[in-house]
């Protein structure tokens, strides 16, 4: 946030102070070197984090810390992480901890034929590893194709498909100039990494139009 306030010379450095305050680990899911190097950016930036710490009270002008510390603060941004929409998580089918349906390998709900699930309310095995898949733009995007399918194999009588899982690297953005990322087991950090990230990112974004646009407001920002 240095290079945010050399933007702004009338902000006193002294009064800006930004605190991260997480239960976890960063970056649970990631590979443990990308996790690592992310965490000692952050405090080479001038972040300070706190693992292994809970935000218990908040009030207008300061915030509680763990129950025992308080934190003078007037802006609080709380992320909390993907959960499954109430609605969905009071439906009469299995779930998991997080409030989202358990899905098949066809992306459908065991024991209700004809009804399928995808997206964040999902919980889709990875058949490696046992684990969910991560709630990532780039594993829903590929979800629907095989829900229209299935849907129609079950009107038709076709043959259903399993949801292909799709392969993943690790990427994280850290900022505007870096980011750190491994791709077929080779780790990448800083400024590369941002331009490989990016790449990606644009593949995801619908028409030529957003992602011209993207394109320029990142190159703008370099400038």
């Amino acid at each position: 946030f240095r290079h945010l306030l050399s933007k702004y010379p009338n902000v006193d450095r002294s009064l800006v102070r930004v605190l991260l305050v997480s239960h976890e680990p960063p970056l649970p899911d990631m590979d443990p070197k990308i996790a690592a190097y992310s965490l000692a950016l952050l405090r080479k930036k001038g972040v300070e984090v706190r693992l292994g710490s809970r935000v218990t009270r908040v009030w207008e002008d300061r915030m509680e810390l763990d129950g025992r510390e308080v934190v003078p603060t007037r802006t609080v941004v709380w992320s909390s992480g993907s959960h499954a929409s109430p609605v969905v998580a009071a439906l009469p089918v299995p779930r998991d901890e997080q409030g989202r349906v358990m899905a098949d390998r066809y992306l459908g709900v065991p024991g209700f034929p004809g009804v399928y699930v995808l997206g964040d309310s999902a919980h889709v095995a990875n058949p490696a590893t046992g684990r969910p898949l991560p709630p990532r733009a780039h594993v829903a995007v590929r979800q629907p194709p095989t829900v229209v399918h299935n849907i129609v194999a079950e009107l038709t009588g076709g043959r259903k498909k399993p949801f292909a899982i799709p392969w993943m690297a690790d990427t994280v953005s850290l900022g505007s100039h870096s980011a750190a990322l491994k791709l077929f087991g080779v780790r990448l950090y800083g400024f590369p990494a941002r331009v490989l990230w990016l790449a990606g990112y644009l593949t995801l974004l619908p028409h030529n139009y957003n992602r011209i646009r993207v394109t320029a407001d990142w190159l703008l920002s370099l400038f």
